[in-house]
């Protein structure tokens, strides 16, 4: 498996519309090295799919994930991880890090993650 991006988000979140131009660069850069982003629709009653098609966004849309939102324990959106190809969260957003930082440690972490395990010293 490769590694994927997961980012829980709503149409009427202000951070997220700030932050998703930011994944999406990600995901045109990693695209080719099979990284899969995932958007993940929460406590939303917009229309993410529309957004997302006027947005242009090639992330993979999950709607209703309120559920998965609880199993991950994110409270506010935007929430953002990522994870290995051995299903290790190998990254993570804290409130506060602005999007140019979120971008650049999330690039981090995924050229780590797709370099695979590192050599044990």
């Amino acid at each position: 498996a490769n590694a994927s991006v997961v980012v829980f988000w709503a149409t009427w979140c202000p951070y997220c519309r700030r932050l998703m131009p930011h994944l999406q660069v990600l995901a045109d850069e990693f695209r080719a090295r099979g990284v899969k982003f995932y958007a993940l629709d929460v406590w939303d009653d917009g229309d993410p799919v529309a957004y997302m098609k006027r947005h242009g966004y090639t992330f993979e849309l999950l709607l209703n994930a309120d559920d998965v939102a609880d199993a991950y324990g994110v409270r506010a959106t935007p929430g953002l991880f990522a994870i290995d190809g051995a299903r290790r969260v190998v990254y993570k957003r804290f409130s506060g890090d602005s999007d140019a930082e979120v971008e650049r440690d999330l690039r981090e972490a995924l050229r780590r993650a797709l370099q695979g395990p590192a050599a044990a010293d």
